[in-house]
């Protein structure tokens, strides 16, 4: 990556940090994040739980690599699962966010070390816990990077992730772009219009070279990350959420939906079950897949 690619991604993933996060995706609906979390694990239990029960309680250490705004290491200090993280980022503005977030919290012993991760630093030392939050996809050099994760862990570490693992920059299959022209068709207009009031007529369906225009890191290699991941760590707890109608269907149009709209929450209702009746039956790929895994 050169200089005019890092400022790039350091101004995109900077805007998206101050912003907090995105109105287009629909991994930023909180009714979607709600259902995801209900249908994977116990009741009043996430991701971060699962974690720390593989972990047999707080993280001695923790590492969150592609940390962004702070989020995932702000959750386990405020749950008292780590009372000092180090979190890195290619983005020198998203670590200026998370660090003004811990000030906040009143959290001192936190670290943020501005890196990229295709090329991780030295001598960090070993870790108890290593979180990648969906920054795996914006790896190019996934096999050096995987290859350092696994010689920073302790023998009893934790590595894990939530991860977009579905098709490399975003390039459907052609079930998946023909399943969301058929669900388009039964959302009535108001609840699939663009912000510039065009209405969604097709899938989300990019280009590689557009999804790489905007930002270069994009889903490069999503789909080799669970091969890899598997030949280097023993996967202790997977989770294979969903999305694959979801992803093309309401990107640019998720908007409509993280309010209290009966009549928009009737619809994602419909639309979540679409996805995961669509998972289940292997009609479309799954996108995002939670893992935990160990050391070999």
């Amino acid at each position: 990556m050169d200089e005019l690619e890092r400022h790039r991604v350091d101004e995109l993933w900077g805007e998206y940090a101050e912003r907090g996060g995105s109105q287009e995706s629909f991994q930023e609906i909180e009714y979607v994040r709600e259902v995801y979390q209900r249908r994977t694990y116990p009741r009043g239990k996430d991701f971060l739980d699962s974690v720390a029960a593989h972990a047999n309680g707080p993280f001695r250490s923790l590492l969150v690599l592609g940390c962004g705004s702070g989020i995932s290491e702000r959750n386990a200090y405020e749950r008292g699962l780590a009372s000092h993280a180090l979190g890195i980022d290619l983005s020198s503005r998203a670590l200026a966010e998370a660090a003004r977030r811990a000030e906040q919290l009143g959290w001192g012993e936190v670290r943020y070390l501005c890196a990229d991760l295709n090329d991780p630093p030295k001598d960090l030392g070993r870790f108890h816990v290593i979180l990648t939050p969906s920054s795996l996809h914006h790896i190019v050099e996934l096999e050096h990077f995987l290859d350092w994760v696994a010689s920073s862990l302790e023998p009893d570490g934790i590595f894990a992730g939530s991860e977009y693992v579905g098709p490399a920059c975003f390039q459907w299959n052609e079930a998946q772009v023909r399943m969301t022209a058929e669900v388009l068709d039964l959302i009535p207009h108001p609840y699939r219009t663009f912000v510039d009031g065009r209405v969604k007529e097709h899938a989300w369906s990019p280009t590689r070279e557009e999804v790489l225009a905007v930002d270069p890191t994009e889903a490069v290699r999503s789909d080799e990350i669970l091969p890899l991941l598997e030949q280097r760590f023993a996967i202790v707890e997977r989770h294979d959420i969903g999305g694959g109608l979801l992803f093309p269907l309401l990107q640019g149009i998720a908007h409509h939906y993280d309010h209290a709209d009966p009549t928009a929450l009737a619809l994602l209702r419909f639309l979540l079950y679409l996805d995961d009746l669509a998972l289940r039956t292997k009609h479309l790929p799954n996108t995002i897949t939670d893992w935990i895994a160990r050391p070999r």
